[in-house]
């Protein structure tokens, strides 16, 4: 029987399955720390992507850490989500449902780009 934990020669550890599906992985591709975790056919990575401004990020993958990525964290703990670049404190890239209220506090300004067809702001 293989062995079901591996280790490379540059500090990578693998956990697989005895069907030989790999369950974990810790590792360090191109200095980018990474965990990855997933059956090969849906892998998630979290890790840090050391050429994008040491951006945390979370992605599921092809097997290419730092692809597909869907939040990530910069180190000024501002969030994207849908984008890898967050300028604002959370940045959503894409269609987003508020289901609740939306609350928004201090002296701040709320607003509204694009165009509304039905929608009701009261």
């Amino acid at each position: 029987m293989a062995s079901l934990v591996t280790t490379t020669v540059n500090g990578d550890l693998t956990v697989t399955k005895s069907s030989g599906a790999t369950r974990l992985r810790i590792f360090s591709g191109n200095d980018d720390p990474y965990i990855s975790f997933g059956d090969n056919v849906a892998n998630w990575e979290v890790g840090i992507d050391r050429t994008s401004s040491s951006i945390f990020q979370i992605s599921n993958s092809s097997g290419v850490p730092g692809t597909n990525v869907r939040m990530a964290i910069n180190s000024n703990g501002s969030v994207g989500i849908g984008t890898t670049n967050p300028s604002q404190q959370l940045v959503v890239s894409g269609n987003t449902t508020v289901g609740g209220t939306l609350t928004a506090t201090g002296s701040s300004n709320l607003f509204f780009e694009g165009s509304a067809s039905s929608n009701t702001f009261e």
